[in-house]
C-alpha cells in the first residue's frame, strides 16, 4: 500500500480569502519497487499568501513590490526583463527613466504588466513609472493640480482588491536641486494623492532629503518642511539603510498610511549600472471583518 497526500484548496467568495485542507488516501502499489508508504513534506504552514486573520481583522494577499531609481532605462531594460523574470514582483515602481514620447511603453515593458508612466516634459531626463501585473486591476489616478510643466515627477495609481481592500500607489521623483515653490508643488501632488481617500496607500520614490534622519530630525528648512509634513500626515517611512551607493546616502523613501502593512523590506544590489540601490518588500492591507447579520423566516 502506498500513502498519499492530497492538498484541497477552498475559496470562500463571501470572505474573499483561501484557505487549504489535506486528505489523507491509501492506495496499492501498481510498480514492483515503489514503496509502501510515500513521504510527503510536512508543510502545516498557513498559506499566509491568501490569508490571514484574527478576532477582529482581516488581511488581503500580500502585493510584492521591486522599486528603484534606474536612472535611465532603455539602455537597461533587459536589466528589467531579467527581474520581472526572477522575482515576478505584482508592481514594479521605477524612478528616473529618462522616457519621453519617443519612447513606446513596449519597447521596456515586460510582458504581462500594464504601465502608467509619468515622463519628463521638456528637459531630459527624471520620470517615474509603475508596471502592474495585468491578473491586478488597476487604474489611474490624478495627482496634478494642472496640465502645467513640471519638475517633480509623479504617477498614481489605484490597485483594486475589492471589498474594501483597494490599494493607492504614488511613485514620484523630485531632483536634488528643487526650489521653494518646488517642495509646495510636492506637498500639492501628495495632498491630491490624498484626496482620492483611499484607506490604504504607498507612496515611495526618489525624495533627495539625504540630511533627514527617519522620524526625529532635518537639518535644511525643505527638509525639515518636508519632515513636519510627513508627520502631520501621519506617514510612516520604513526605509533606514542607504539607498545610493556612492554616496551612502538615504535618498529613496516607502512611506505608508495607518493600516497598511509592510513586510521583509531589503535594501539590495544596485539596478544594473545604476548608483541606487533595489528595494523589495511585500505590502498587506488590513480590514474589519463583515459581520453576516442572520435573518430569521417564519416558515
Amino acid at each position: 500500500m502506498s500513502f498519499f497526500r492530497f492538498v484541497c484548496f477552498h475559496y470562500s467568495l463571501s470572505a474573499n480569502y483561501l484557505s487549504r485542507s489535506f486528505v489523507n488516501v491509501m492506495l496499492p502499489s501498481f510498480h514492483a519497487g515503489v514503496q509502501d508508504s510515500l513521504t510527503v513534506g510536512d508543510d502545516r504552514r498557513e498559506f499566509d499568501h491568501f490569508s490571514k486573520s484574527n478576532n477582529s481583522r482581516r488581511i488581503t494577499p500580500p502585493t510584492d513590490f521591486f522599486y528603484c531609481n534606474v536612472r535611465s532605462l532603455v539602455p537597461k531594460s533587459h536589466v528589467l526583463l531579467n527581474y520581472a523574470s526572477l522575482y515576478n514582483p505584482s508592481v514594479f515602481a521605477l524612478t528616473e527613466t529618462w522616457l519621453n514620447e519617443s519612447y513606446p511603453s513596449s519597447l521596456i515593458c515586460p510582458p504581462h504588466y500594464i504601465p502608467f508612466r509619468e515622463d519628463r516634459r521638456g528637459t531630459r531626463g527624471g520620470g517615474a513609472l509603475i508596471l502592474v501585473k495585468d491578473v491586478i486591476c488597476a487604474s489611474r489616478l490624478n495627482v496634478y493640480s494642472d496640465d502645467s510643466l513640471h519638475r517633480i515627477d509623479a504617477v498614481a495609481c489605484q490597485l483594486c482588491f475589492g471589498r474594501g481592500h483597494d490599494l493607492g500607489v504614488l511613485c514620484l521623483y523630485r531632483p536634488p536641486d528643487c526650489s521653494s515653490s518646488d517642495i509646495l508643488l510636492l506637498f500639492d501632488i501628495i495632498d491630491n494623492f490624498l484626496k482620492h481617500e483611499l484607506k490604504y496607500f504607498l507612496i515611495l520614490g526618489d525624495f533627495n532629503f539625504p540630511d533627514i534622519v527617519w522620524p526625529y530630525s532635518a537639518v535644511s528648512l525643505h527638509s525639515n518642511m518636508f519632515l513636519k509634513f510627513c508627520q502631520e500626515n501621519f506617514l510612516t517611512q520604513h526605509v533606514h539603510s542607504a539607498t545610493r551607493k556612492i554616496s551612502n546616502s538615504l535618498l529613496d523613501l516607502v512611506f505608508t498610511s495607518q493600516g497598511t502593512t509592510i513586510s521583509s523590506i531589503s535594501v539590495n544590489e544596485e539596478f544594473g549600472s545604476s548608483d541606487h540601490r533595489i528595494i523589495q518588500f511585500s505590502v498587506c492591507v488590513k480590514q474589519p471583518l463583515s459581520v453576516r447579520k442572520s435573518v430569521k423566516r417564519n416558515l
